[in-house]
């Protein structure tokens, strides 16, 4: 993650951003569903109210039309059935009457009865109906049908009993007539009408043909109803859809917006409520992007991107109270530039800058995504890795100098070398934030104190006390051991791969501990850095140098002494050269006797003063050796004006030469290049025979290591360069080899 996005998520939500979670928009139903789910419930509210009153209406229409449909049927069946009511011969009259009704489907049936309801006079019963039983009117339904009769209703209707779907239909045949009036009562306009009941009528209605013909107009007009209904819903949705498209458009803009973006682009379009909504967030987007920009210019490095140290303190400060109440910790790293200035002051700010914008690219492709790096000075970096452990924050540091180590910066079709210091401290609850970054730095410096190119670990503050109550007693050991020359030379002989000429040793400098036990300098040399002892120890060590040669000679041999320097010898070169020349003089010790070795990156870092030293020495016939060459890929421009004899290759590619091809290549490489510039070649930490022949094939010049012969306080026999086994071993080569060593072909002898 950039530190753009971490900046505009950390101001956002703190504790969001202290668990890498990014805000979402709250989950919920959408406007438009709410919309479209309340237009569709209303339209199928609708489509069903309108086809329930439609149905309900129709069966309405259904009704009236059969009451009129009786009413007319009664007056016709009562006209044309008063014949039988008058005549005797009602066969004819009966025949006459069915007949006519067999053209109508819809006359199920026709009765005709005497007054009392009780005798059928005549009777219609259309074709495929069985006859209707009884065959005479109730007592009850004559009753029924004079009641009605005499109401608003001309008839009764009633259910046709087992036909279903038969309206049956009861109604009087009645007469009416004057009665016999005198003269004098027309004058008078007294005159009254006779009504009397001579029969009924019972004849049943089949409303089926037309109940079927108006449920088929019924079914086909809901049908029509609810493809308009069906249509209108689609067409609802769809202007819904548009009418709120440019509002939906918003959501992921805000989501975006939610989430700490501010690079979000409203769109256009709407209508006018929506692009007056779209206006005011485009503006709040505006102002949101401004106080971005100004928060990043406070909080950002310009140069590299990275975050600087306001916005690193004020991360760090929230991760320690997040710490404080939930537990754990994180890891500070601490990572100085080893050589930066060499490169800034050699090649200007320019390329320093390009420099560092190159190495916060590698760091930054490097950590976690959840991780912080910031930038908090010239070429200082620090790293806040979260939810580590001492071994986790271990491998990170252990990756970043690798990563860093193998890096190359090439500038002015120059390649340059380059290192980090880095150290490790821990950020908990506990610790205030200056704290923290106080352990980091001070454990950085001891990194760059033990030669840089490595990490080292804050120690907690209980092995931090005890160690430096101890020391006094560690500055007055070395004070002590430099005093009394208690300190001890070793010597481990560099061996010749083509002949047996000459004596040479690398003089090694070791500690006798209080049982006696010789210490490494690793042990040492740290802490006589920091008690600022290393220039009195390189002094000691050419004024005893000087001596042991001085007594070699005396027994009458020659030896050459590789003599090793720290990078504080040349930051008083004076001192340097008036020791050597007083102890060669003193001990009438020639210049070329000693080779004085200094690693790759102390001859860069100090390169100028490191030139002028070297030259100075050189013309007291002192001879320089490159140690460690290719474990800084310093560039080789550096090593063209250098006044060095040797080079030594480092062991790192070495040891593993005989069995990696890629580091066979790389000492190939190296000796290749020392051959075109003149210089010889030593291979250090030749571990067995297959590697000593290796070089040998290669064309190294010489060789150092155990398989050779371990450091030893006294001296070999001086019959060890010429002992049989080194003779069989220079002479295991390919004849190739051999005679390419000696110029001459093959099979030439």
């Amino acid at each position: 993650m950039s530190f753009d996005e971490r900046g505009v998520e950390a101001r956002s939500n703190p504790e969001d951003s202290a668990r890498g979670r990014s805000p979402d928009v709250p989950p919920g139903r959408s406007l438009l569903d709410r919309l479209l789910g309340w237009l569709g419930v209303g339209i199928l509210g609708a489509c069903v109210l309108t086809l329930a009153g439609l149905w309900w209406t129709g069966g309405q229409l259904v009704e009236d039309s059969l009451r009129k449909q009786a009413a007319q049927w009664l007056a016709e069946l009562d006209e044309q059935g008063t014949p039988l009511y008058l005549s005797p011969r009602r066969d004819p009259i009966m025949q006459e009457i069915a007949g006519e009704l067999a053209q109508h489907p819809e006359i199920a049936y026709v009765r005709y009865y005497d007054a009392k309801g009780e005798r059928l006079l005549g009777e219609y019963v259309k074709d495929g109906r069985e006859r209707f039983a009884p065959a005479e009117l109730t007592p009850e339904e004559t009753q029924a049908a004079n009641e009605v009769a005499t109401q608003d209703a001309p008839f009764l209707v009633q259910g046709a009993g087992n036909h279903v779907g038969i309206v049956r239909i009861i109604a009087p045949v009645r007469i009416r007539a004057l009665p016999a009036v005198g003269l004098r009562d027309l004058q008078q306009g007294a005159r009254a009408e006779a009504v009397r009941v001579i029969g009924y009528i019972d004849f049943g209605l089949d409303p089926g043909h037309e109940r079927a013909a108006f449920l088929k107009s019924l079914i086909a007009g809901s049908v029509a109803l609810a493809a308009v209904f069906l249509l209108a819903l689609f067409m609802g949705r769809h202007m819904i859809r548009k009418a709120l498209a440019p509002l939906i458009a918003l959501q992921e803009p805000l989501a975006r917006l939610a989430r700490g973006e501010t690079e979000v682009h409203m769109g256009d379009g709407g209508d006018r409520e929506i692009a007056a909504i779209r206006e005011a967030l485009s503006a709040t987007i505006g102002l949101l992007r401004q106080r971005e920009q100004a928060l990043r210019r406070a909080e950002c490095d310009s140069l590299t991107g990275l975050a600087n140290r306001r916005y690193l303190g004020r991360q760090l400060e929230l991760e320690r109270g997040r710490l404080g109440r939930e537990g754990g910790a994180h890891a500070v790293l601490y990572i100085d530039l080893d050589g930066f200035r060499r490169i800034n002051d050699a090649l200007g700010h320019g390329a320093g800058d390009r420099l560092l914008g190159q190495i916060a690219g590698i760091l930054r492709a490097h950590i976690r995504e959840n991780d912080l790096l910031a930038r908090v000075g010239g070429d200082e970096f620090v790293a806040l890795v979260r939810r580590v452990n001492r071994e986790g924050a271990i491998k990170v540091a252990r990756s970043i100098n690798q990563v860093i180590q193998d890096f190359h910066f090439v500038e002015r079709e120059e390649s340059f070398g380059i290192a980090a210091s880095i150290g490790i401290a821990v950020l908990d609850g506990t610790r205030s934030i200056e704290q923290a970054l106080d352990r980091a730095q001070t454990a950085c410096e001891q990194a760059k104190a033990r030669g840089g190119n490595r990490y080292w670990i804050d120690e907690p503050d209980e092995a931090q006390g005890e160690r430096r109550q101890h020391e006094p007693e560690w500055s007055d050991q070395l004070a002590g051991a430099i005093r009394d020359n208690s300190l001890k030379l070793v010597s481990q002989p560099i061996v010749s791969l083509n002949d047996a000429s000459g004596e040479r040793y690398e003089l090694l400098l070791r500690l006798a501990g209080a049982d006696g036990e010789l210490m490494a300098p690793s042990a040492f040399l740290p802490l006589a850095n920091r008690f600022g002892m290393l220039l009195e120890l390189d002094h000691w060590v050419i004024r005893q140098a000087c001596a042991m040669h001085a007594g070699l000679r005396a027994t009458g041999r020659e030896a050459t002494f590789f003599v090793n320097l720290s990078g504080q010898a040349f930051d008083d070169g004076e001192a340097l050269l008036r020791v050597v020349a007083d102890n060669l003089k003193q001990q009438r010790v020639p210049g070329a006797a000693l080779v004085f070795e200094i690693t790759e990156q102390v001859a860069v870092r100090h390169v100028e003063q490191a030139r002028r030293v070297m030259e100075d020495l050189g013309r007291l016939g002192c001879r320089f050796a490159l140690d460690d060459f290719g474990s800084g890929f310093s560039s080789l421009n550096y090593l063209k004006h250098l006044p060095v004899s040797f080079i030594k290759i480092s062991g790192a590619f070495v040891e593993k030469a005989s069995a990696d091809a890629l580091d066979q290549v790389m000492v190939r490489s190296i000796v290749q290049i020392a051959q075109a510039l003149g210089k010889q070649t030593i291979a250090e930490s030749v571990e067995d025979r297959r590697t000593f022949q290796l070089l040998s094939d290669i064309g190294a010049d010489f060789a150092q290591g155990y398989f050779i012969a371990r450091p030893a306080e006294a001296l070999p026999d001086p019959g060890f360069f010429r002992s049989d086994r080194l003779r069989r071993l220079r002479d295991v080569r390919p004849l190739a080899a051999r005679a390419s060593r000696s110029g001459e072909e093959p099979g030439r002898g």
